[in-house]
């Protein structure tokens, strides 16, 4: 800095050093003067300039006010280059805000490609689905024409035969007949000579006639059967199919019915067991008993008067056990009838229990099925309209240009019409936001945005055909 002011006041400052070495000068030779004139005699003295030190003064305040001057001149260039840094700053960090802005809206516009792509690849898959299902039902149904065809044609050739032979045998009795005339007519003619040989001629014609007529019927015939057989056999083939498939059902029932015959089974052992442990136990109970009646009955005979009648008492006693016994397995086997019977029910109540199980969970699994469908297409529905409005409102806020002076956080609604494709109808400010100048830019940018990226399917495109937009530029997707 000392020496940049040094270069720029170099020549005021040789300036002032050469009236200083003036007055230096001027100073010396008045001193000497004055020696000279202490050893001389008085002369007349000449008129001395005096000196002052104004000047210096002046040059000392000039120098000030050009440093003052020079470091105001540095101030303000410091001050616009303090100014101009950051203008220079505040530019960059707008132009790096403009950057990730830019590459948000990218990436947002990426991302929204890539899901609209996905839901056309979505859409695509079902779309290859649907059409693979309706070719197999076109080639189901054409097979089922096909066939219906061949039986039409088969049946239409056998009575085309039929119609043949028929008029072979008519063709054959108009002969026949013509033959019988004109033999009745050679009768007359020639009843002498050649009766015998036109009989026999008229016969052999006749016979050879009739054998040509049986044969082509008989020909006729055989392919009439053999087309009936094939028909037949194609009828017993589906026949066979209904009945493989009737048979097949049959063989689950009775496999079902055969696992309930064998835990019928198991529970009646089960019974049978437990009855014959209780028939072992009361016969285990009753040789007790009999072990003691005879022991008793060995010491009744010790007693001789008494025998007789303990006789008596055991024969009354062991019919009296008879009876209750028999009584006793009577009711045993009442009482194992009316289990069977209860069992027999129960296990019926229960297979229509099992049947009406089955049927309300096919039913519930199918009314489920129906609901996650629904669910599935609802939901696909609802991410395709998300994507697809994500993908308009970014495709408008690039179409956007900002009017100056609007602020870009600003929203508005408008009423957006289209056509199939995408392409823009109509687009006017339903909901304003206070903002004409926004509002009208807002309009324009749906319409240079046109087409708009609209689902492709038709059923998804209903919900765009008129629909309140929401264009708000700062606005989180």
């Amino acid at each position: 800095m000392t020496m940049e002011m040094l270069r720029q006041y170099q020549r005021p400052l040789l300036w002032a050093l050469l009236l200083h070495l003036a007055l230096l000068a001027l100073f010396f030779i008045s001193f000497n003067s004055g020696e000279q004139s202490q050893g001389k005699p008085e002369e007349a003295q000449p008129e001395t300039i005096k000196a002052t030190m104004a000047d210096e003064g002046q040059v000392q305040q000039e120098l000030t006010k050009l440093q003052q001057k020079e470091q105001a001149k540095q101030a303000q260039q410091q001050a616009l280059e303090q100014k101009r840094l950051e203008e220079e700053k505040r530019l960059a960090e707008l132009e790096a805000q403009k950057l990730a802005l830019q590459k948000q809206n990218e990436a947002a516009q990426a991302q929204a490609a890539q899901k609209l792509e996905e839901l056309k690849q979505k859409q695509a898959e079902a779309e290859r689905q649907r059409q693979a299902e309706e070719k197999r039902v076109a080639e189901l149904e054409s097979q089922r024409k096909e066939e219906t065809k061949r039986k039409e044609a088969a049946e239409k050739q056998r009575q085309a035969e039929e119609k043949a032979a028929a008029e072979a045998e008519a063709k054959r009795q108009e002969t026949v007949k013509k033959a019988a005339e004109e033999k009745k007519k050679a009768e007359e003619q020639q009843r002498l000579a050649e009766q015998g040989k036109l009989a026999a001629e008229a016969e052999a014609k006749r016979k050879q006639e009739e054998t040509q007529a049986a044969q082509k019927a008989k020909e006729a015939e055989a392919k009439r059967k053999e087309e009936q057989a094939k028909q037949q056999k194609a009828e017993a083939e589906a026949a066979r199919k209904e009945e493989q498939a009737k048979q097949q059902k049959a063989e689950a029932e009775a496999k079902r019915k055969d696992e309930l015959a064998k835990q019928q089974k198991a529970d009646a052992e089960a019974k049978q067991k437990a009855e014959a442990e209780a028939k072992q136990k009361a016969e285990a109970e009753a040789k007790q008993k009999a072990d003691a009646e005879a022991k008793q009955k060995a010491e009744q005979q010790k007693r001789q008067a008494e025998e007789a009648k303990r006789k008596e008492e055991d024969a009354a006693r062991q019919k009296a056990e008879a009876e209750a016994k028999r009584k006793a397995e009577a009711e045993a086997e009442a009482k194992k009838q009316a289990a069977e019977e209860e069992a027999h029910r129960k296990a019926a109540e229960e297979a229509k229990r099992q049947a009406e199980r089955e049927r309300a969970l096919k039913e519930q699994l199918e009314a489920e099925g129906k609901a996650e469908a629904a669910k599935r297409a609802k939901a696909a529905s609802d991410k395709a309209q998300a994507a697809a409005i994500a993908a308009i409102k970014q495709k408008v806020i690039n179409n956007w240009y900002q009017p100056p002076s609007v602020d870009s956080s600003l929203s508005c609604i408008i009423r957006v019409r289209l056509a199939p494709g995408g392409a823009v109808l109509d687009a006017k400010v339903e909901k304003s936001s206070g903002n004409a100048a926004f509002d009208q830019s807002a309009e324009a940018a749906v319409r240079r945005a046109s087409p708009l990226p609209v689902p492709e399917d038709a059923a998804a495109f209903q919900d765009f055909k008129s629909f309140p937009f929401k264009f708000c530029p700062d606005c989180p997707t």
